[in-house]
């Protein structure tokens, strides 16, 4: 929630540049300059990597930086073997791992873009991904399900944790069992208000009060970018009661988003001590009252873990595997991919969410269509420091690999 990821696949990119890899751009980059130039990236000296760059990538993305990542892939990884074209990526080839990259280079075969992506151990067990996660000294779960009845990996899986925007999934489930019933329908138009506006992530909390929209494309920027406004709307709309009995007596009252920024930031401290000594009717009193006490123009907001385990949503993983499985035909769980390619799986849906020492991935993937859903959800929390956001991601896409390659071997703790 308190975190924007519109691109969580973005968190991996050590080295990226928004660069539109256009008919035109692809036609200048021949396949042999491109393949020897990313070899050499990994091969020469450090201080020789500058002459690579043009002018404008090196003005964003500094060489320092590059070298820095560079020599990261090469810690993990080893030395490099090969660079082969697949489609229009390359396949980066080292000693123990590999991972794919695109490039674009300009008249002069200066490097204008280019993006790294996660890499995969050719050597990869389940046994390795868990002791590095057990390695971040925090609070984890880990849950992968198959077609929701069998579970295959089960690590702290329910345990209650703080999984910030991924309580969304829940919010949709209940609107879509109320559009079932035929009481709300995705045409239905509602006016935005300045008591359900919140912080980003998102857009619309910039849109005007009164602005019509319809429940359909609330229910897609809740999803697609998470979005705490569209988010708020819905749980007014619906009613927090009717979004409650989806969830454990842990999220009740349950929380909009603004509410949790108030509760968490303000600079009245007594608001947030009589809310956690209050009983569930004197904190749906105490929330009822806030827009009037606490405006989001007047708070703290700090970068460090913050009530983490008070002020949040609290779900198992194995529950939030179960969730996003009933909702795998949902069209809002497929705009955002997360962190897979829409072109290698047949089928695919993701919700995450973070916040300063909290995160969650919960993604769900179909290799092949009518094969097996598979369902992964990790979550991570850490009281004392933000968690490396970077190596969790890149944990989670090491689980996905070990179900792509048929190598998944179960582990239940």
């Amino acid at each position: 929630m308190l975190k924007r990821v519109i691109s969580l696949v973005l968190v991996l990119c050590i080295l990226s540049m928004t660069v539109a890899f256009s008919a035109d751009v692809q036609e200048k980059v021949n396949d042999d300059p491109c393949k020897k130039i990313l070899k050499e990236l990994f091969t020469v000296e450090g201080s020789k990597l500058e002459a690579y760059f043009s002018e404008g990538f090196l003005k964003k993305i500094p060489i320092k930086q590059v070298i820095a990542s560079i020599q990261w892939y090469k810690h993990n990884l080893g030395n490099i073997i090969e660079v082969t074209k697949e489609d229009k990526k390359y396949i980066m080839e080292f000693e123990r791992g590999n991972f794919t990259c695109e490039i674009a280079l300009d008249e002069d075969k200066k490097i204008i873009g280019l993006f790294f992506s996660s890499w995969t151990l050719k050597e990869d067990t389940l046994e390795r991904i868990i002791s590095e996660f057990e390695s971040f000294k925090c609070d984890f779960s880990i849950c992968i399900k198959k077609n929701k009845k069998d579970l295959l990996v089960g690590v702290n899986h329910k345990e209650k944790l703080a999984v910030g925007s991924a309580f969304k999934l829940y919010v949709l489930k209940a609107l879509y069992e109320t559009i079932e019933s035929g009481k709300v329908n995705w045409d239905d138009i509602i006016q935005l208000d300045n008591e359900n506006k919140s912080l980003p992530s998102g857009m619309i909390h910039e849109w005007s009060e009164k602005t019509p929209v319809t429940i359909k494309t609330l229910s897609n920027l809740m999803i697609s970018i998470s979005d705490n406004t569209a988010t708020d709307h819905l749980i007014g709309y619906l009613g927090k009661r009717k979004v409650e009995k989806y969830m454990d007596k842990e999220n009740c009252p349950l929380l909009k988003t603004n509410e949790a920024f108030k509760l968490k930031y303000s600079k009245d401290a007594k608001i947030l001590e009589q809310y956690l000594k209050a009983n569930l009717y004197g904190k749906r009193k105490i929330l009822k009252d806030l827009n009037d006490k606490i405006t989001l123009s007047n708070l703290e907001i700090k970068n460090t873990p913050t009530h983490i385990k008070d002020i949040e949503w609290f779900f198992s993983t194995e529950s939030l595997c179960d969730v996003i499985y009933d909702l795998k035909d949902s069209d809002e769980l497929k705009i955002n991919p997360g962190l897979v390619s829409k072109d290698k799986w047949a089928d695919f849906a993701y919700k995450g969410g973070s916040e300063p020492g909290v995160l969650n991935y919960t993604q769900l993937i179909q290799k092949q269509k009518d094969g097996d859903i598979y369902a992964i959800s990790v979550t991570l929390n850490n009281t004392n420091k933000n968690i490396n956001n970077q190596k969790a991601t890149e944990l989670f896409l090491r689980l996905i690999e070990l179900i792509n390659k048929n190598k998944l071997v179960v582990k239940n703790k």
